[in-house]
């Protein structure tokens, strides 16, 4: 009986110890990828992460294209037809293709200043949570509605209001391109 005993609290034990492997596993394959890591994959992608930002710059309705929806500057509404769109099938499957091919998992999305952000990585929700990416700075002239990098134009910064925890880090890799994270 004894024996018995020794033996399941092993089992128990090594079931245990798979468990907490699974867990930190699944930490380490959630965590962001590091600015080095950014800065590599933007070298080695550059051409398709500038071909990303000249078709998003000539889809000008279009804000937001994603794996799986995409949304106009007048119309958030999903699903829609696909005449409203506001991209053709076959550009959007071309977005698709540059977005595996670059790892920019949660696709682009443009601000009223034009500057459009590819994002690599996402945790959390809307609502509370952070993104973390590369940054195509095309509008910038010290407008309060620029993105802050493209507004400084500083080599690196970093942006938190003392009042509530939203904040954003950047850093440049590029002319007018950077590295941004943003939490909230």
């Amino acid at each position: 009986m004894a024996k018995l005993l020794v033996i399941a609290l092993k089992v128990l034990g090594l079931f245990l110890l798979g468990i907490i492997l699974l867990i930190l596993l699944l930490m380490w394959s959630c965590a962001a990828p590091s600015d080095a890591s950014l800065d590599r994959r933007f070298l080695r992608h550059r051409s398709e992460l500038e071909a990303l930002a000249r078709m998003a710059q000539e889809d000008v309705n279009v804000i937001r294209v994603a794996d799986d929806f995409t949304r106009l500057s007048d119309d958030w509404s999903w699903p829609r037809s696909e005449s409203r769109w506001g991209i053709t099938r076959a550009k959007w499957n071309e977005y698709r293709r540059l977005f595996k091919t670059v790892g920019v998992t949660t696709g682009w999305e443009k601000d009223e200043m034009g500057n459009v952000y590819f994002i690599a990585h996402t945790q959390g929700l809307s609502v509370g949570g952070g993104s973390k990416g590369f940054v195509r700075c095309f509008g910038s002239g010290g407008s309060e509605k620029a993105f802050l990098p493209c507004a400084e134009q500083k080599e690196k910064g970093q942006f938190q209001d003392n009042t509530h925890p939203d904040g954003c880090r950047y850093l440049r890799i590029a002319p007018d391109w950077y590295i941004f994270e943003e939490w909230r």
